[in-house]
């Protein structure tokens, strides 16, 4: 007996990949980790939020992500104010809401630098319009292409005047990866039994018999040709699977 051993070309190793997108809140965070953003400096008076009593700038919890933000203003007194998160996927995009005149002595210019894994990969820059109205959900920043591992974002402000910043919220691409081992399918193919020559000194065969011995071998062969392909088929497997800117929040 033959054994034939293949592997179709349907069922080798897939690789399927769901992408998944996560929120990280300014305050709720990681809607996955529920690990939260920590804001620096941390000190009382300079990052505020919904509750915040005196604020000259106050945005609408309704059309903020989950309802809340986190604002300051920086000045070159504070040296460096930043935000960092840790996630883990493709790329990430961070959100803001941006301020535009609200009146005369109240900042509202927000600029802010991004870096994941501690290279530098953007600013942003928002230069306010006598629009009184604020903006929501601004994409401030994006970065894409990233190996599906723990990365650290870091959103920082230093300048020689004050900053607006208010942080809503940022999200990142997950993939949940799963692989599937190759599968190998075995075929077997019906005995063959050789035909017997026969020995040049047996009796002479009669023009007839040889005419019925040929036809039988004719079809033998005809019937074995047209059942290898029968017995090789394996049907088609169901393979279906499944820039940058900143803003600082003001506080009075």
């Amino acid at each position: 007996m033959r054994v034939v051993h293949f592997l179709s070309a349907w069922l080798v190793t897939k690789i399927l990949a769901a992408s998944t997108n996560r929120t990280i809140d300014d305050t709720n965070g990681d809607s996955m980790t529920g690990a939260i953003p920590v804001y620096q400096p941390n000190e009382s008076g300079v990052w505020a939020g919904p509750s915040c009593v005196g604020c000259a700038i106050v945005p609408d919890t309704s059309l903020a992500h989950d309802g809340t933000w986190s604002a300051a203003t920086y000045n070159a007194g504070l040296g460096i104010m930043n935000i960092s998160m840790d996630f883990t996927g493709t790329a990430v995009y961070v959100f803001f809401i941006l301020a535009n005149f609200q009146d005369e002595g109240i900042t509202t210019t927000t600029k802010a630098s991004f870096s994941v894994d501690g290279v530098q990969r953007g600013t942003f820059d928002h230069v306010p319009s006598d629009s009184f109205e604020l903006q929501y959900d601004q994409l401030v920043f994006a970065e894409t292409g990233l190996a599906n591992t723990p990365h650290r974002l870091v959103v920082w402000t230093v300048a020689d005047t004050d900053i607006y910043v208010n942080f809503d919220y940022a999200l990142y691409t997950f993939e949940d990866v799963e692989q599937n081992p190759p599968t190998t399918t075995t075929a077997q193919l019906p005995p063959t039994h050789p035909i017997a020559s026969t020995p040049s000194t047996s009796m002479p065969m009669a023009s007839s018999t040889k005419s019925h011995f040929s036809s039988a071998l004719n079809i033998h062969s005809v019937l074995f040709t047209e059942l290898i392909p029968i017995y090789l088929h394996v049907p088609a497997l169901d393979t279906t699977s499944t820039s940058t800117s900143s803003n600082l929040y003001h506080c009075w």
